[in-house]
């Protein structure tokens, strides 16, 4: 095992792979009175082809309803009952499922995760009833929520690239129409140990982890992956836009996105943080300040960047309360990415930034559940258990005519959609 330890935080690490390729991180912090796991595998919707989607979604969901060893319902009463919590979420790219547990727990939570990877009940009941769940989540969390059509559109929009164009819930007929052996073939290639990574971190010792991780899951076998593709996107010829009608909703919104760097964009990434610091992070960011003291012209607005292996986008989503027109809305908020791009930020600016992300990294590095799905996370696509740290050193190392160069560059019409969403 591979011994490492952050200089920020409470936590010893061993790193090391088993021979069928499983990806391991224990975490000692030997403060902390409980354990948190997760398994993270390399499959999000992005592996999806066309005519199959809404996969991987789906597997988070039939991913709790039972295996050869461990009944459907088993996994939720066994760690509900210790006062813990568990859950998942897909992306585009990967899928996590956790835990937060006692210390005593450990050893059943690893055998139900174990079971899981190796016996998932993947039958016609549990695939239909899956079904049913997941296409009621999509007319309740998006076709009949106000504003919900848009996230489903912005990324058709966005992209030209099949994996990450279509929606992470996945189309109607897709879901539809899948069989049965369709489930069980996508379970095969990407549920597997040398296609996931694991990290148990908390009260915990190394020494003993590593025998309970052997014991469950070195058995499991692996199989011939897939490579991982990584999709860049080329940049437009003009400015993307579209506009949808929504029955749900009073006021008209958008939402505009610029292309932004993908995970292995190591420095880009980073002054993007920091540009969505400087533009909407705290009540004296640019955009703050702009709309919600000097023109209160909205009833919300969000900037977030969304993240990707591949290319990602940084995205600002407002609702205007329609005391300007849509378009004038549209162009006061792209006002603000046009002036930072060409003038910059003021090194004050980015002290403030620096200061406000440093204390955010360090703060998520402390806590056991954020410490497991980062690591999880690193090991699988960097290969380094602190990548975390050099965050932070990458982030202390940026200077405003970095910045400035990174606006000038992403923060362009030719990487610009926008989706204009009007009540019906």
């Amino acid at each position: 095992m591979l011994e490492s330890k952050f200089k920020l935080g409470p936590y010893k690490f061993f790193n090391y792979e088993l021979d069928n390729g499983l990806k391991v991180c224990l975490g000692e912090n030997k403060k902390s009175l409980s354990i948190a796991v997760n398994v993270l595998y390399d499959v999000g919707s992005s592996r999806e082809r066309k005519g199959l989607t809404g996969f991987a979604h789906l597997f988070e969901h039939l991913m709790f309803e039972g295996s050869k060893n461990v009944p459907k319902g088993v996994f939720f009463d066994t760690i509900f009952a210790s006062g813990g919590k568990l859950n998942g979420f897909t992306t585009q790219d990967y899928t996590s499922y956790y835990e937060t547990v006692p210390k005593h727990l450990i050893s059943q939570v690893l055998y139900m995760e174990a079971d899981r990877m190796k016996n998932l009940s993947v039958n016609e009941e549990n695939v239909l009833n899956q079904k049913k769940v997941v296409l009621e989540e999509k007319k309740q969390s998006y076709m009949n929520k106000p504003y919900g059509k848009i996230w489903l559109e912005i990324f058709d929009l966005a992209y030209e690239n099949f994996a990450y164009k279509h929606s992470v819930i996945g189309e109607d007929e897709d879901i539809n129409a899948a069989q049965l052996d369709d489930f069980k073939d996508f379970y095969n290639n990407y549920y597997v140990p040398n296609n996931a990574s694991l990290a148990i971190i908390g009260a915990i010792n190394a020494s003993e982890m590593k025998e309970l991780v052997y014991e469950n899951f070195n058995d499991i076998e692996a199989v011939t992956l897939n490579k991982r593709d990584i999709f860049k996107e080329d940049i437009f010829d003009s400015v993307k836009k579209r506009t949808i009608n929504d029955n749900f909703i009073k006021f008209p919104a958008f939402l505009l996105t610029f292309q932004s760097p993908g995970y292995y964009d190591y420095e880009d990434s980073i002054a993007i943080e920091i540009l969505e610091r400087i533009l909407f992070g705290g009540k004296s960011s640019r955009i703050t300040l702009k709309f919600e003291k000097k023109m209160p012209y909205i009833v919300q607005h969000s900037i977030f960047n969304s993240r990707r292996i591949g290319t990602s986008q940084f995205m600002c989503f407002v609702i205007s309360n329609e005391k300007v027109s849509l378009n004038e809305l549209v162009d006061l908020y792209l006002e603000e990415f046009y002036k930072i791009a060409k003038e910059g930020i003021t090194e004050e600016e980015l002290r403030i930034a620096k200061t406000k992300l440093k204390s955010q990294y360090i703060n998520d590095l402390r806590q056991n559940l954020n410490v497991a799905m980062q690591v999880t996370h690193d090991i699988m696509y960097f290969n380094d258990i602190l990548y975390s740290e050099k965050r932070i050193e990458n982030l202390l190392n940026m200077s405003v005519n970095k910045i400035k160069e990174l606006a000038s560059k992403y923060f362009i019409d030719n990487r610009l959609s926008i989706l204009e969403c009007i009540p019906n």
